[in-house]
């Protein structure tokens, strides 16, 4: 892909920059980065899937258990945290936490989990994380997993709405100069703009803040 993508730029001789960027929360962008030779390295060799990667399957099950719950998780994730109030505490809201905390949908999840693993067989024996007890460690921190896989977004919002309120101060201070003033009502601008890339649903689908999206790139759902 990338390069297919370098290939195609600067055609006809013209100049050009090729950006490459990496995630730091994916398996695959790591491997590459600390391999960059191999993204040119000539020959294009077929896919291969380590089936005992430890954050592939942790993200399946964890997808199998809210497939279980059947617990929706909106459009933005204003629709699972609690961003009412002043402050708003983000927590999980209470509805979405009920329905997570289905103890008998955690049980099938289990069970269709077991029988996944299962079909691994020695190979996942012979990997250096599993254990016995792997999966009853797993379904105990689940809830706790997903309400951490939302504190990026978390970060983000409070950073935002802090900047927008701290600018907010100097604009309506009498004191400041208006040179002061304008850099703050800039300032405010961007946060404002942040606030709504955050939460806004215009064009969600193609938003990396959509719940579905989010979730995956925090290896909370399969990507």
């Amino acid at each position: 892909n990338y390069a297919q993508r370098s290939g195609r730029a600067g055609r006809s001789g013209q100049p050009a920059l090729v950006f490459n960027y990496c995630s730091p929360g994916s398996p695959h962008d790591q491997y590459f980065f600390r391999r960059p030779y191999l993204m040119v390295a000539g020959s294009v060799t077929p896919p291969r899937l380590d089936l005992t990667n430890h954050d592939l399957i942790l993200s399946h099950i964890h997808a199998i258990w809210l497939s279980e719950t059947g617990q929706t998780l909106g459009r933005t994730l204003a629709d699972v945290l609690d961003v009412e109030g002043d402050p708003p505490s983000l927590a999980l809201k209470e509805a979405v936490r009920l329905g997570l905390e289905n103890p008998a949908a955690a049980s099938r999840a289990r069970e269709r989990a077991e029988r996944i693993l299962a079909t691994l067989g020695d190979a996942l024996k012979g990997s250096d994380w599993h254990h016995e007890n792997w999966l009853d460690d797993v379904f105990r921190d689940i809830l706790w997993r997903f309400d951490q896989a939302a504190e990026r977004w978390r970060g983000l919002y409070r950073a935002a709405r802090s900047q927008a309120e701290n600018q907010s101060k100097i604009i309506l201070d009498a004191t400041r100069s208006h040179k002061e003033k304008e850099v703050a009502q800039r300032l405010r601008r961007e946060a404002e703009a942040q606030l709504r890339l955050l939460t806004s649903t215009d064009s969600i689908m193609q938003s990396d803040f959509y719940s579905y999206r989010y979730f995956a790139s925090e290896g909370f759902l399969p990507g």
